[in-house]
């Protein structure tokens, strides 16, 4: 069951958000939009064909981290408007473009921010980690403080292994 919650737009009519689709939030589609914006970008302002080519060729071969895509949502108000989109969507009929008539900046930062929140992993307790691995608490606690990346491996690792426990229960 997706969590959701309701906000009142600029019409004073209040809407129904949920968790958004994961298909909305590809990492792959935002690279190939920040790649198309760039070439062409070098493709309008590069007039020598050499240096564009080499340019459009370093372009088409690199990986943009999550921190440059988070940069690039940041920094685009309209793809902001749309993630908020992929949320408004699932629990109304309404167009994109009907959409954006009933927000503002100030409302878009609000609604990303509810947004988040609802779609945050639940935490599970270290003792479920410390009884599936057999690892006493204080090991964990250490990998915590000296391993953080593997810690929040493992905790993502359990909130999903709970999320699907609770989609075989409610389908039952």
């Amino acid at each position: 069951m997706r969590k959701t919650f309701v906000y009142k737009l600029l019409d004073n009519k209040e809407y129904e958000f949920s968790e958004r689709n994961r298909e909305d939030l590809n990492f792959f589609v935002f690279q190939n939009q920040i790649r198309a914006e760039r070439c062409r970008f070098i493709y309008e302002n590069i007039k020598d064909e050499t240096d564009r080519l080499a340019l459009l060729r370093l372009e088409m071969e690199k990986i943009y981290s999550d921190v440059e895509v988070g940069l690039y949502i940041m920094s685009n108000y309209d793809e902001q408007v749309k993630l908020v989109y992929a949320s408004f969507k699932i629990k109304n009929n309404l167009s994109f473009d009907e959409f954006k008539k009933l927000v503002d900046e100030k409302i878009i930062k609000e609604l990303s921010e509810l947004i988040r929140t609802i779609e945050k992993p639940e935490e599970i307790f270290d003792e479920l980690i410390t009884s599936e691995l057999g690892i006493t608490q204080k090991k964990l606690a250490e990998w915590a403080k000296e391993q953080p990346r593997l810690y929040n491996f493992l905790k993502q690792a359990g909130n999903i292994e709970i999320k699907k426990k609770e989609t075989i229960s409610a389908s039952k």
